[in-house]
């Protein structure tokens, strides 16, 4: 009962939810913008333009179903026709002829139109409209290397001087079918008479869509990259003036952003929401209703099913529990790095794991160590000090049993570090004998105890100095008969009650109240020795004239140093050798002396990193006295650093005249950069190189002050167009931003910006500098691929500026 009614409240709440998706969907249409783009109706201007273009080349331009033309250079040539109130006679036709009228003036503007420099002699570009990516379109593209093109036959369109440029690029002249088209580049490939297409991304996008091509995509990266513009008859400057002005404003405005979304994102995602929801209404309502049902199905069959599936995930987690409760001695106490060994029936040994932390306690990263052997790593690390019964007990381990062992290893840099290996054996399914280990770095350790040892030999030598004081600062003294091996009266003088508590009465042989005394509190012995037999030791130290004996040692017990002094006299009526011995509580004493230690080793290892440049210190210091103020005197030391470091790197990486980071910083980001390369699997950035144009004649002619300035200017329209990047000063007049992740993609944008920054102050200043402000501009992105270095992405960009600034001075000069 209680199931049929989950299942009727599961199947009421998924019915709601259907009908609420359905309206909130239905209820979209309108909010995005009509599909369909018609030619808008034309007034009556003076003045006419010729336009042609290429008549299939969708997104760009083509021919709908209707037969009119469409594409997103149609649109645009239509709002800057109504911009400059200029009627638009536009006619769609082959490419070839589209370029044979441009050439023989037939025509005034030619749409679509990659920049090329051998077109150069024939039009004249406008603004860059586009950045169009070229890739390769097949099969199985997934698994896809460049290196494919070369033993493939391609198909790409004969006439596009980008695709001629590929071609050179990856030499492909012997396997290449030149089509009129890329349609008929597709059709080829449909006709399996290639094995790749190489296109423009969207072009070859809008033709998969239109025609219903399947079993083809593109590559994920692109493998070219080219502006596209609006081009007129060679010549016509005052036309040309005139189209770059109107898709400024129209940049501006907003509306060449909106016509590139909807020709470049929307038209090339097929159907929007609202049309697949408006026509297939009832279809969706059947698929609610069958989804309701197997839901209802499913729900039945997983309630029948769902007490053997929480036994089988309980018998699972059972076993993870065993497997963790195995390994918990193993992982407990870790600090330093870990792997996993295994040693085969013929004892050898063989690493399985090995981690990035272990080889970086001794120096070296993970691909210097990748796939060597374990014999090849024990002659790179040198180990040494390791007792050769504990290498021995290894193989002989039972399953479970826990090891220790100590040894030096030789790290990277030459020098050697005591390590603490500990692990725990087990045994595979298999039988096999696996080591799982931990190391830790106890060469402190070890330096503190002969550190230690030193102490003590000193204090040895001043112990003489505290003698009186002991005398007269006791916690405890007792005498005893050397002589009998008895205590004598007077018996503990401030602690009378511990051979009460030691169980025993008098008389008792000192020798053995001792060495119960040992057993029960275990003392450990720091300076000085204690002998076996104390009532020999004694005897023969008073026979060769040593009256005076004493050590020092710790009681873990009660958490205590005691120093014992032992006066050794001789009885004149009996002859017998008395011991007089003091007790003197020591622990105040060296827990001072430990905290100075302490506190002078963590002042030394500040001073080691003030040394290698790391000042974000927090220098504590609970001790007072000298040790204080030298604790004082180095947080202020910091402090100062830390101020005059931040002071001499803005000297050091930034450029005066312009406020931008040098040339040395530019170094720095660049070998940063180059270290992501060698070590992550993947790094996205883009380069953009900049060069002012004019800037020789503007220094000849109005002077340096003058050139300075237009240095400025620029520098300030690149700083505020490309925020938040930074901008490089690399020469007297070259710039260069890098960017990084989100900022790539908006590249093609900032350009854009930048030539509107420019546009804008040459209005308002066209007579600050000879022929304006100007800047030549080249920009590509890291492909992982075909580039080997930075320094690859680099000369791409520096390319692409020089080719940008043969343009613009090209369109100078026909201007002048």
């Amino acid at each position: 009962m209680l199931l049929k009614k989950r299942i009727i409240i599961v199947a009421i709440l998924l019915t709601c939810i259907s009908l609420a998706v359905g309206i909130s969907i239905y209820m979209l249409h309108g909010e995005y913008r009509n599909e369909t783009w018609t030619i808008p109706e034309q007034k009556q201007y003076e003045q006419t333009i010729k336009v042609v273009s290429d008549l299939d080349y969708p997104p760009f331009s083509f021919l709908d179903a209707n037969g009119n033309p469409a594409g997103h250079d149609v649109e645009l040539i239509y709002a800057i026709g109504e911009k400059l109130q200029m009627n638009i006679d536009l006619e769609l036709m082959g490419w070839d002829k589209a370029m044979d009228a441009i050439k023989t003036g037939e025509a005034d503007v030619i749409l679509s139109i990659a920049y090329s420099s051998s077109r150069l002699d024939t039009v004249d570009y406008s603004v860059p409209i586009s950045n169009e990516e070229y890739t390769v379109f097949g099969r199985d593209m997934a698994e896809f290397s460049l290196t494919e093109l070369n033993k493939s036959s391609i198909a790409m369109m004969s006439s596009d001087s980008t695709a001629q440029a590929i071609i050179q690029n990856y030499q492909l002249d012997n396997n290449v079918f030149r089509c009129l088209n890329y349609l008929e580049a597709f059709v080829l490939w449909s006709a399996n008479k290639c094995d790749y297409v190489i296109a423009p991304y969207s072009i070859g996008t809008a033709i998969l869509q239109q025609y219903d091509l399947i079993d083809i995509a593109p590559y994920d990266k692109n493998i070219y990259n080219n502006i596209y513009a609006i081009a007129t008859s060679k010549g016509n400057e005052a036309l040309l003036a005139q189209i770059d002005e109107a898709i400024y404003q129209l940049g501006k405005s907003g509306h060449l952003e909106e016509m590139q979304h909807y020709w470049f994102v929307e038209y090339l995602d097929g159907e929007s929401i609202k049309t697949v929801v408006k026509e297939n209404r009832a279809m969706l309502a059947i698929i609610v209703l069958l989804v309701i049902c197997s839901y209802s199905a499913l729900l039945l069959m997983y309630e029948a099913k769902r007490n053997n599936a929480l036994k089988k995930r309980f018998d699972s987690e059972r076993q993870i529990n065993s497997l963790k409760l195995q390994l918990e001695t193993v992982l407990r106490g870790n600090s330093g790095g870990f792997c996993v060994w295994e040693i085969d029936s013929d004892r050898q040994a063989r690493y399985l794991y090995v981690s990035e932390s272990l080889l970086g306690l001794l120096g070296y990263k993970m691909d210097e160590m990748y796939g060597k052997k374990h014999l090849e790593l024990m002659e790179i690390f040198q180990i040494e000090d390791l007792d050769e019964a504990d290498r021995e007990k290894l193989p002989r381990l039972q399953d479970g049993e826990d090891y220790s062992l100590r040894y030096t290893v030789k790290c990277k840099d030459g020098t050697r570090k005591w390590i603490a290996e500990h692990g725990k054996m087990m045994l595979d399914e298999k039988g096999i004998r696996k080591y799982y280990s931990f190391y830790q770095d106890i060469t402190t350790f070890v330096e503190n105890q002969n550190l230690m040892k030193e102490i003590a030999d000193s204090l040895q030598q001043e112990r003489a100095r505290y003698h009186d004081a002991l005398l007269y600062d006791s916690i405890c003294s007792y005498d005893f008969d050397v002589t009998e091996g008895k205590l004598v009266e007077p018996i503990m003088y401030e602690n009378e009650d511990l051979i009460e508590m030691m169980g025993m009465s008098l008389p008792v042989a000192y020798d053995v109240f001792f060495d119960q005394w040992q057993r029960k509190y275990k003392p450990k012995v720091l300076y000085g020795k204690i002998e076996n037999q104390y009532c020999d030791a004694y005897i023969d130290a008073f026979n060769r004239g040593k009256h005076h004996i004493e050590f020092e040692y710790y009681i873990p017990a009660v958490k205590r140093y005691e120093r014992k002094i032992v006066f050794l006299s001789q009885n004149e009526q009996n002859g017998h050798i008395i011991a007089c011995t003091i007790l003197k509580d020591m622990t105040f004493i060296r827990q001072a002396e430990e905290d100075e230690r302490l506190a002078l080793l963590q002042l030394t290892e500040a001073a080691e990193q003030i040394a290698k440049g790391n000042l974000d210190l927090d220098i504590e210091c609970n001790v007072d006295g000298q040790i204080k103020i030298l604790a004082d005197s180095f947080r202020k030391t910091v402090v100062e650093l830390k101020k005059r470091t931040e002071y001499i790197n803005n000297l050091a990486y930034m450029d005066i005249l312009t406020n931008t980071q040098n040339k040395t910083a530019y170094t720095n980001e660049v070998d940063k950069l180059e270290y992501r390369l060698a070590t992550e699997k993947v790094v996205k950035f883009g380069v953009v190189m900049f060069d002012v144009n004019y800037l020789k004649e503007v220094n000849d002619i109005q002077g340096h002050e003058a050139g300075d300035m237009l240095i400025k200017v620029i520098s300030d329209c690149i700083k505020d167009a490309f925020a938040p990047s930074t901008v490089y000063r690399i020469g007297g007049d070259e710039f260069v931003v890098i960017t990084y992740e989100d900022e790539i993609d908006k590249m093609f944008t900032r350009v854009n910006m930048l030539e509107n920054r420019i546009a804008d102050y040459n209005r308002v200043n066209k007579n600050n500098f000879l022929y304006g402000v100007s800047v030549a501009v080249g920009y590509t992105e890291y492909q992982p691929a075909d580039d080997m270095s930075y320094i690859d992405v680099f000369n791409r960009a520096d390319n692409l500026m020089y080719e940008n600034k043969k343009v613009k001075k090209q369109n100078l000069q026909r201007r002048i």
